[in-house]
């Protein structure tokens, strides 16, 4: 489904910035949340820490990847933009193996090497350069020999 806002905003939001794309966004997305909050408040107020950690997560992770985010739609497209979607898992499994310790299988790299191919294939990413297109000679047609031809 992620596609279809993907090139929803290409066609619609032609001309808006990214800030104000992604700011939009972020606003909708709060407004969206808050009757939740108001329906199941918190038991108690949550320490400073914890409320720079998700403040943190919000301006420096979700702001930022919206701000590139609306910024790649508008210069690459909704199609290579949304590419980056393939990528999670790896990452996922990654930061799996880092933090947690989990194991990799070559069934894993297998899976990589699938995911990779897929968003080769989506971006056009091309291994060989194309040899360029050489102009095709054309023969050269003598008058002599043609006359020749037509006794």
């Amino acid at each position: 489904m992620l596609w279809f806002w993907g090139v929803y905003t290409k066609v619609y939001a032609r001309g808006a910035g990214s800030l104000a794309l992604a700011t939009c966004s972020q606003l909708g997305a709060g407004a969206f949340l808050l009757p939740f909050s108001v329906i199941a408040p918190p038991t108690r107020v949550p320490a400073m820490p914890v409320v720079l950690s998700v403040a943190a997560l919000a301006l420096v992770c979700t702001a930022f990847a919206y701000l590139l985010f609306f910024w790649l739609i508008e210069h690459v497209g909704p199609t290579r933009t949304l590419t980056v979607t393939f990528l999670v898992p790896i990452f996922g499994i990654l930061w799996g193996v880092v933090l947690l310790h989990e194991p990799l299988t070559l069934s894993t790299f297998l899976g990589f090497g699938i995911i990779l191919s897929g968003t080769g294939f989506v971006t056009g990413l091309r291994l060989r350069k194309r040899r360029p297109n050489l102009p095709q000679q054309v023969p050269v047609v003598r008058e002599e020999s043609s006359t020749a031809l037509m006794r």
